[in-house]
């Protein structure tokens, strides 16, 4: 699927999202949707799908300090003691809110609630605001999201959408994503030797696991896996339009014992 590439942000919630019932939750990244007119698209990075709700999660990999200042609807960032204004993210996630609705309605799904939430996945990222208040409420680390939608389970306890229906819209939300596909590495002029080779822990994102005993093995948070392998794998794919081979893939991986990859594919 197609994307941005804050895949390092975006990413780092999965261990996150491990921790949600697998029967009640359906997820969904990277999607790009034409809108409801026909005209445009939008794109929709991390989507929860349930039968009493949504959540849209844009997950951003902010440094230092930030600052949401509503008066005049700007991000201030200030790292090693300097400012930069970025842009909003609230009023671009809530506008994904409002397109999605109309999308829904026009696919005739119920009027399901939707909640929008701005997830910062660094940790050590101090998070300031001013202004009205309210409409911080989309605002929360990463390590809270588990908690934030277990709020939405509580203020939302009955189902809108059926069980069936509720498959029936993954299916059509990937069926319906169009992906916008263009060389990355050449579109930022990045030399494939600049990219970090491994497997990152989904955990606490560190680079490159061990490998062995059919597990990954992450040194830094000792964290364990068999499976951590799988984002990799899709990473390469979104940065390479190439002919995957083992020999790339042992290169790739940091992968040295003959066999290593056997397990894998």
């Amino acid at each position: 699927m197609g994307g941005r590439l804050d895949h390092r942000g975006e990413h780092s919630i999965d261990y996150h999202l491990s921790f949600l019932e697998d029967n009640r939750y359906h997820i969904l990244h990277d999607l790009r949707l034409l809108n409801h007119f026909g005209s445009n698209y939008f794109q929709l990075d991390n989507v929860i799908l349930s039968s009493p709700f949504i959540t849209l999660i844009d997950v951003k990999n902010y440094k230092g300090v930030i600052q949401f200042d509503n008066q005049y609807h700007q991000l201030i960032q200030v790292t090693d003691g300097k400012k930069r204004s970025l842009e909003d993210p609230i009023p671009q996630i809530r506008r994904q809110k409002l397109q999605l609705k109309k999308w829904l309605k026009a696919h005739y799904f119920p009027d399901v609630p939707i909640e929008p939430l701005i997830v910062i996945s660094n940790q050590s990222t101090i998070i300031e605001t001013t202004g009205n208040s309210s409409h911080f409420k989309y605002i929360t680390h990463s390590i809270n999201l588990p908690f934030q939608i277990k709020s939405f389970e509580d203020k939302y306890p009955i189902d809108v959408i059926t069980p069936k229906d509720l498959v029936r819209l993954g299916n059509l939300l990937k069926k319906k994503d169009t992906p916008l596909n263009y060389n990355v590495l050449e579109y930022f002029g990045i030399h494939p030797n600049e990219l970090i080779r491994g497997v990152h822990c989904p955990k606490c994102f560190a680079i490159p696991m061990q490998r062995g005993h059919g597990k990954w093995l992450c040194r830094v948070c000792r964290f364990a896996s068999a499976d951590a392998h799988i984002y990799s794998i899709q990473i390469i794919n979104y940065f390479w339009a190439m002919c995957l081979q083992t020999k790339f893939f042992a290169n790739f991986f940091s992968l040295t014992m003959p066999g290593q990859l056997r397990p894998i594919f």
